[in-house]
């Protein structure tokens, strides 16, 4: 990709920011255009990278923009979606707008031109929880959240105009990845946050497991799946294959933070209506295709967030 133009949408974000890191330390000459509208993307996120990207201001479901920055790009990496669960129960139109719409503004944009590769990002949520482990690409998909199925959506309308126009796509589905700068309080940061202040947790569904994936590994997955060929009209999944049951999870994030005693509070309001009871993903494919073996265990990936947190004290979205 060096001296090659590269579009990353969400490019602020959690993942859309690590992304871009990965991608100039591989790539310090790649062209590099950033397009976020700042709803929980951040600009401190991009201070490393402001001298090597352009920044484009904007939303994903304003055609003119995205039109404006997908022209004569080489690379997209369509990572901006509205991704926060909670979240969809509240303003599930706000999901079904940028996940849906949004995705076909820059499908359309991009109909006829040289594009190399459309990366688009999905999640593992698509599936709903499982009905068979390792969740490979093959396991029905039976979303659970209005996330989730604008997410399955955006992939129908992804992989029909792909055909139809010729369009170098390939679809991701990325398990629960997780890593220093989330911008949502999911999970781990929560833990970490909670465990930070005192020995007293209050969390939801404790008994669901979840395949964690760390940032800079799928960040990883994204770009082979772009440098690929034979990875065009396929959908990846990114996982480590290893299920981790929220309550062990507790209890390894205990060990490491160094609290030998805590207590354990279950709050109703923290429960979400059909939750995903069980993740656990197959990556046998991402490493058949595009090489893709993930490098970081959740033990190392835990303590290496924390460590992050520790020193800026603060998670993008704490206000």
């Amino acid at each position: 990709m060096n001296g090659e133009r590269v579009l990353i949408t969400g490019g602020a974000g959690f993942l859309g920011s690590h992304l871009a890191e990965t991608l100039l330390k591989q790539f310090p000459t790649a062209q590099i255009t950033i397009l976020d509208n700042f709803i929980s993307g951040t600009h401190g996120h991009l201070k490393a990278l402001r001298a090597s990207v352009q920044l484009i201001e904007g939303d994903i479901r304003d055609r003119a923009i995205v039109e404006g920055a997908a022209r004569d790009v080489d690379y997209i990496f369509h990572l901006a979606a509205m991704p926060f669960i909670p979240d969809c129960y509240d303003d599930p139109e706000a999901f079904i707008t940028a996940n849906v719409n949004g995705t076909y503004n820059l499908l359309r944009s991009v109909i006829g031109t040289s594009l190399k590769a459309f990366i688009h990002m999905s999640t593992s949520e698509v599936y709903g929880s499982a009905q068979y482990v390792p969740i490979d690409e093959k396991h029905p998909t039976l979303p659970r959240s209005t996330y989730a199925a604008s997410k399955l959506a955006a992939e129908n309308i992804a992989f029909t105009m792909a055909k139809e126009h010729k369009i170098p796509l390939t679809i991701v589905r990325s398990f629960n990845f997780y890593g220093p700068r989330d911008t949502h309080p999911r999970i781990i940061p929560e833990i970490i946050i909670q465990f930070s202040k005192g020995n007293v947790l209050q969390l939801g569904n404790i008994n669901a497991s979840r395949d964690f994936v760390y940032v800079t590994d799928v960040a990883q997955g994204l770009i082979l799946a772009a440098l690929t060929e034979n990875a065009r009209g396929q959908i990846i999944n990114l996982a480590t294959g290893k299920e981790t049951l929220l309550k062990d999870l507790i209890d390894m994030a205990a060990r490491i933070m160094h609290k030998e005693k805590y207590e354990l509070k279950l709050r109703e309001d923290r429960l979400r209506p059909f939750d995903v009871d069980r993740l656990c993903g197959s990556a046998n494919k991402a490493k058949e295709i595009i090489g893709w073996v993930p490098a970081v265990s959740i033990e190392e990936g835990f303590a290496r967030t924390l460590s992050w947190y520790q020193e800026v004290k603060r998670w993008p979205f704490q206000k």
